[in-house]
């Protein structure tokens, strides 16, 4: 039983020591281009290792430890940075600015495209190539597709809009990969949190994919060829955030 017992301990420090290895203590600054600190820049993890994350100082500043190949710092009206970590990191960390810093207000005379709900603030445009198609009500929220030459672009608006796509570090790691963080309204009932990220990239197959997240709504197209791909940024492109005149109102762009 003794042998039995030393068996089992050493089975449990040979899988406990690499995890603990895995794990990195990480500071450092984060400043715009100009060099100037930003506060409350969030540093997120992949989904699959934390569901929370932490934001820099009113300095700039941030520290933590994590057990992670690399992190992400979004803030909205800037372009996100992916970051590879080693072992012992002390990073200096400069976001670009985005080329605009909320998505836009629909024009109270514009036709445009939703999906009908509470929880649909996006609108879409019309595009020349691309077929709209019919309501998919559910349980809890309701979609649409958009399609292009057997392709499609997916939205859904409600509680199935939330699922956080771009929390997968397989998609961090693609190539050309770029994201933008946008401010929404502040006081919207339509949208429950104040940031839309706005991803995209290409899969080691050469297929590209963009995701858009303002939750509790997404929109999402994957797989597809660079051509199908532009034309459904023209859709992406063009979405604006459906308001009410009283939410419109004291609302600074």
């Amino acid at each position: 039983m003794v042998i039995h017992g030393r068996v089992i301990l050493l089975l449990l420090a040979c899988i406990l020591l690499p995890m603990s290895g895995q794990m990195k203590s990480v500071r450092g600054f984060v400043m715009d281009e100009a060099g100037a600190p930003l506060q409350d820049v969030s540093i997120e993890f992949p989904a699959d290792v934390s569901t929370s994350y932490r934001t820099s100082d009113g300095e700039g500043r941030f520290q933590f430890v994590v057990i992670a190949n690399s992190v992400i710092f979004r803030r909205a009206g800037f372009m996100s940075q992916r970051v590879p970590l080693s072992d012992l990191d002390d990073l200096r960390v400069i976001l670009r600015r985005a080329p605009f810093a909320s998505l836009a207000i629909c024009k109270d005379s514009q036709s445009c495209i939703h999906n009908l709900t509470l929880d649909s603030a996006l609108c879409f445009p019309n595009v020349p190539g691309i077929e709209v198609g019919p309501l998919q009500p559910g349980i809890d929220s309701v979609g649409r597709d958009f399609f292009s030459d057997g392709q499609k672009v997916h939205v859904e608006s409600g509680d199935a809009g939330r699922d956080n796509l771009t929390g997968d570090s397989k998609l961090w790691d693609s190539s050309e990969f770029s994201e933008m963080v946008y401010l929404v309204h502040q006081e919207s009932r339509l949208l429950r949190e104040q940031r839309a990220i706005d991803a995209r990239g290409r899969t080691p197959d050469g297929k590209y994919w963009r995701y858009l997240q303002a939750s509790p709504e997404s929109v999402r197209y994957s797989g597809v060829d660079r051509a199908i791909a532009d034309r459904f940024d023209e859709l992406f492109d063009g979405i604006c955030e459906r308001m009410t005149n009283d939410q419109r109102t004291g609302f600074v762009k």
